[in-house]
Protein backbone atom coordinates (compact mmCIF):
# COMPACT_ATOMS: atom_id res chain seq x y z
CA UNK A 1 0.00 0.00 0.00
CA UNK A 2 1.29 3.46 -0.89
CA UNK A 3 1.37 5.96 1.94
CA UNK A 4 1.16 9.64 1.05
CA UNK A 5 2.15 12.09 3.72
CA UNK A 6 -0.54 14.65 4.57
CA UNK A 7 1.83 17.46 3.71
CA UNK A 8 2.33 16.02 0.21
CA UNK A 9 -1.42 15.96 -0.38
CA UNK A 10 -1.72 19.54 0.85
CA UNK A 11 1.10 20.60 -1.49
CA UNK A 12 -0.75 18.99 -4.42
CA UNK A 13 -3.98 20.76 -3.48
CA UNK A 14 -2.10 24.07 -3.15
CA UNK A 15 -0.61 23.68 -6.63
CA UNK A 16 -4.09 23.00 -8.05
CA UNK A 17 -5.35 26.15 -6.31
CA UNK A 18 -2.44 28.13 -7.75
CA UNK A 19 -3.21 26.87 -11.27
CA UNK A 20 -6.85 27.89 -10.78
CA UNK A 21 -5.77 31.36 -9.62
CA UNK A 22 -3.54 31.81 -12.67
CA UNK A 23 -6.36 30.64 -14.96
CA UNK A 24 -8.84 33.00 -13.28
CA UNK A 25 -6.69 36.13 -12.88
CA UNK A 26 -4.15 35.65 -15.69
CA UNK A 27 -1.75 38.59 -15.85
CA UNK A 28 -2.99 40.04 -12.56
CA UNK A 29 -1.47 36.98 -10.86
CA UNK A 30 2.14 37.51 -11.92
CA UNK A 31 3.27 40.29 -9.55
CA UNK A 32 1.47 38.92 -6.45
CA UNK A 33 2.87 35.46 -7.23
CA UNK A 34 6.44 36.71 -7.81
CA UNK A 35 6.40 38.78 -4.61
CA UNK A 36 4.84 35.92 -2.60
CA UNK A 37 7.44 33.48 -3.93
CA UNK A 38 10.22 35.90 -2.99
CA UNK A 39 8.83 36.37 0.54
CA UNK A 40 8.29 32.62 0.99
CA UNK A 41 11.77 31.77 -0.30
CA UNK A 42 13.55 34.29 1.92
CA UNK A 43 11.52 33.27 4.97
CA UNK A 44 11.88 29.53 4.35
CA UNK A 45 15.61 29.99 3.87
CA UNK A 46 15.89 32.03 7.06
CA UNK A 47 13.78 29.68 9.18
CA UNK A 48 14.61 26.06 8.39
CA UNK A 49 11.28 24.33 8.93
CA UNK A 50 11.55 20.71 9.98
CA UNK A 51 8.32 18.83 10.56
CA UNK A 52 7.63 15.51 12.20
CA UNK A 53 7.44 12.91 9.44
CA UNK A 54 8.77 13.44 5.96
CA UNK A 55 10.37 16.68 4.81
CA UNK A 56 11.41 17.69 1.30
CA UNK A 57 14.17 20.32 1.17
CA UNK A 58 15.64 22.43 -1.60
CA UNK A 59 19.39 23.03 -1.17
CA UNK A 60 19.11 21.20 2.18
CA UNK A 61 17.61 24.37 3.66
CA UNK A 62 14.24 25.38 2.19
CA UNK A 63 11.35 23.11 3.11
CA UNK A 64 9.02 22.77 0.12
CA UNK A 65 5.85 22.52 2.24
CA UNK A 66 5.94 26.02 3.80
CA UNK A 67 7.51 27.45 0.64
CA UNK A 68 4.52 26.41 -1.45
CA UNK A 69 1.90 27.18 1.18
CA UNK A 70 3.20 30.68 1.86
CA UNK A 71 3.46 31.36 -1.88
CA UNK A 72 -0.05 30.10 -2.68
CA UNK A 73 -1.57 31.59 0.47
CA UNK A 74 -0.23 35.09 -0.07
CA UNK A 75 -0.92 35.01 -3.82
CA UNK A 76 -4.46 33.76 -3.26
CA UNK A 77 -5.09 36.35 -0.60
CA UNK A 78 -4.08 39.21 -2.89
CA UNK A 79 -5.99 37.89 -5.90
CA UNK A 80 -9.18 37.27 -3.96
CA UNK A 81 -8.88 40.78 -2.53
CA UNK A 82 -9.88 42.05 -5.97
CA UNK A 83 -13.38 40.79 -5.17
CA UNK A 84 -13.71 43.14 -2.18
CA UNK A 85 -14.88 46.78 -2.38
CA UNK A 86 -11.83 48.93 -3.08
CA UNK A 87 -12.56 51.36 -0.25
CA UNK A 88 -12.31 48.73 2.51
CA UNK A 89 -10.24 46.15 0.65
CA UNK A 90 -7.02 46.27 2.66
CA UNK A 91 -8.68 46.19 6.08
CA UNK A 92 -11.09 43.40 5.12
CA UNK A 93 -8.38 41.24 3.56
CA UNK A 94 -6.07 41.67 6.56
CA UNK A 95 -8.90 40.50 8.84
CA UNK A 96 -9.55 37.60 6.44
CA UNK A 97 -5.82 36.76 6.49
CA UNK A 98 -5.70 36.57 10.28
CA UNK A 99 -8.85 34.43 10.46
CA UNK A 100 -7.63 32.05 7.74
CA UNK A 101 -4.15 31.87 9.27
CA UNK A 102 -5.48 30.88 12.69
CA UNK A 103 -7.97 28.43 11.16
CA UNK A 104 -5.34 26.80 8.91
CA UNK A 105 -2.86 26.53 11.77
CA UNK A 106 -5.49 25.03 14.09
CA UNK A 107 -6.63 22.48 11.50
CA UNK A 108 -3.06 21.55 10.60
CA UNK A 109 -1.92 21.17 14.18
CA UNK A 110 -4.96 19.68 15.90
CA UNK A 111 -6.66 17.65 13.16
CA UNK A 112 -3.94 16.79 10.63
CA UNK A 113 -1.14 16.42 13.18
CA UNK A 114 1.26 18.61 11.17
CA UNK A 115 3.82 19.77 13.69
CA UNK A 116 7.28 21.23 13.74
CA UNK A 117 9.91 18.94 15.16
CA UNK A 118 10.20 21.18 18.26
CA UNK A 119 8.56 22.00 21.58
CA UNK A 120 7.62 25.67 21.32
CA UNK A 121 4.57 27.20 23.01
CA UNK A 122 1.61 28.39 20.99
CA UNK A 123 0.66 31.97 20.13
CA UNK A 124 -1.11 33.52 23.15
CA UNK A 125 -2.12 30.01 24.28
CA UNK A 126 -4.53 29.79 21.33
CA UNK A 127 -3.14 26.40 20.32
CA UNK A 128 -1.73 27.71 17.04
CA UNK A 129 1.71 28.68 15.70
CA UNK A 130 3.85 26.57 18.01
CA UNK A 131 7.10 28.28 17.11
CA UNK A 132 9.78 30.73 18.24
CA UNK A 133 8.73 34.35 18.79
CA UNK A 134 10.32 35.54 15.53
CA UNK A 135 8.22 33.04 13.60
CA UNK A 136 5.05 34.06 15.43
CA UNK A 137 5.76 37.67 14.53
CA UNK A 138 6.38 36.76 10.90
CA UNK A 139 3.12 34.81 10.72
CA UNK A 140 1.09 37.71 12.11
CA UNK A 141 2.73 40.47 10.06
CA UNK A 142 3.71 38.77 6.77
CA UNK A 143 0.23 38.94 5.26
CA UNK A 144 -0.57 42.54 6.24
CA UNK A 145 2.85 43.82 5.11
CA UNK A 146 2.61 41.89 1.81
CA UNK A 147 -0.92 43.21 1.19
CA UNK A 148 0.01 46.78 2.17
CA UNK A 149 3.00 46.72 -0.17
CA UNK A 150 0.89 45.50 -3.10
CA UNK A 151 -1.78 48.08 -2.23
CA UNK A 152 0.92 50.76 -2.29
CA UNK A 153 2.12 49.51 -5.70
CA UNK A 154 -1.48 49.56 -6.95
CA UNK A 155 -2.02 53.16 -5.79
CA UNK A 156 1.15 54.17 -7.64
CA UNK A 157 -0.17 52.53 -10.83
CA UNK A 158 2.64 49.99 -10.94
CA UNK A 159 0.38 46.91 -10.90
CA UNK A 160 -1.87 48.30 -13.62
CA UNK A 161 1.12 49.05 -15.87
CA UNK A 162 2.51 45.54 -15.42
CA UNK A 163 -0.86 43.86 -15.98
CA UNK A 164 -1.44 45.57 -19.34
Amino acid sequence: MIYLDTKTLIIALAVVILLFLFARYRRKAFVPFALALLVATVWSFYFRYEYNGSNLFLMDRINVYPLILWTVGLTGLQLTSYEFPKRYRLALVIILYLILLIAAEAIGYHFLNIRLNSRYTSLLNLGVIHAPVIMKMFYIFAGPVYLAFLSWLDRRGVLGAINE
